[in-house]
C-alpha cells in the first residue's frame, strides 16, 4: 500500500495515512498509521510497526490488533518496496471472541 491508500476488508475500510521512524528502548522501528472507517465513520487506530532491535540486528513485526465483539482487526506492515509504498497485511478474523466464550463454556 502507499501512503493515502485505502483498501476495504469485511466492511471496514483501512487507510495506510503514513509510515515513520521511531525509536524504542532498544530498537528503531518503523511504525505505520492505520485510520480504520466503518460506516464511513472514524472507528479506530491502528499502529503496527517493523522492528529491528540494537542487539542481533534481528527484524521482527509487532502487529496492530483491535478486538470487537463479532472479529478482531489485525494489521501488519513490512518492508518498504522502493517505490514508496509498503507490504501489508491486513485481516479481519471474525468471531474470535466467541471462541474464548465456547473455551469457558466447556470449562464449566
Amino acid at each position: 500500500m502507499m501512503p493515502g491508500e485505502t483498501t476495504e476488508i469485511a466492511g471496514y475500510q483501512f487507510t495506510l495515512s503514513n509510515v515513520s521512524d521511531v525509536r524504542g528502548p532498544n530498537y528503531v522501528a518503523s511504525r505505520a498509521t492505520f485510520n480504520v472507517r466503518r460506516n464511513n465513520q472514524a472507528y479506530t487506530t491502528l499502529y503496527p510497526e517493523k522492528r529491528i532491535y540494537d542487539v542481533g540486528r534481528q527484524p521482527t513485526t509487532e502487529a496492530a490488533i483491535r478486538p470487537t465483539f463479532w472479529g478482531d482487526l489485525y494489521a501488519v506492515v513490512g518492508d518498504a518496496d522502493g517505490n514508496g509504498g509498503y507490504v501489508t497485511r491486513i485481516y479481519f478474523n471474525p468471531l474470535v471472541a466467541w471462541m474464548w466464550t465456547g473455551a469457558l463454556i466447556m470449562v464449566f
